[in-house]
Formats: structure tokens, C-alpha cells, sequence
């Protein structure tokens, strides 16, 4: 009924699944759902788009943000304070300032 996205262990999104797949907020729930490949018959398929970057370590987490150095929506308040996991539509969650 539910999908939480999780980054760095903290949940990064939640949200019914069709409301996720339909409107994602968070950037990492974005480059996941654009990492999935489609099937279509008569067209040529594009490259699959990656989340450039690597997963933190967990035991040397970056400030603010965890998914920041990976980000291409980063701005500088990004790494200041890590956001809080906030409601950001009606029944959807998100950690992004952003959101």
C-alpha cells in the first residue's frame, strides 16, 4: 500500500505507491525510478540513467544532507543541517529541503 525509500539508513520517502511513482519528491526516489528500465516494443531504448556518485560509508556519514554529494539539485543549506523527514503533500513524506 506504502513505499519507504531509504538512504543511508533513514527514510528518505513515503508515500502510497501510486502517488510515489506518479510524483516523486525526494532526488534520490527520482534517479531511482529513472534507473528502471522500459520496455517498449517499437521504440529505441535510452541508456539507463545512473545516480552518479557512491553510497556514503556509513560510519563516515557527510554533514546535512546524506544524499547530498550525490545530488544534482544540491544547493549549500543542502549540507548544513540534515532535513527533517517532513510531510510535503497531502499523505507524502520527504527528507529535502527542496520538497
Amino acid at each position: 500500500q506504502r513505499i519507504i525509500v531509504m538512504y543511508a539508513g533513514k527514510a528518505v520517502e513515503e508515500a502510497e505507491v501510486k502517488t510515489l511513482f506518479a510524483s516523486p519528491k525526494h532526488p534520490y526516489t527520482q534517479g531511482l525510478l529513472n534507473s528502471i528500465p522500459k520496455i517498449e516494443k517499437h521504440e529505441r531504448r535510452p541508456r539507463l540513467q545512473a545516480i552518479p556518485g557512491m553510497v556514503p560509508n556509513l560510519l563516515d556519514l557527510p554533514p546535512g544532507c546524506k544524499f547530498a554529494p550525490r545530488c544534482s539539485k544540491v544547493i549549500p543549506a543542502c549540507t548544513e543541517a540534515e532535513p527533517e523527514f517532513r510531510e510535503v503533500a497531502p499523505g507524502q513524506k520527504a527528507r529535502c529541503i527542496l520538497a
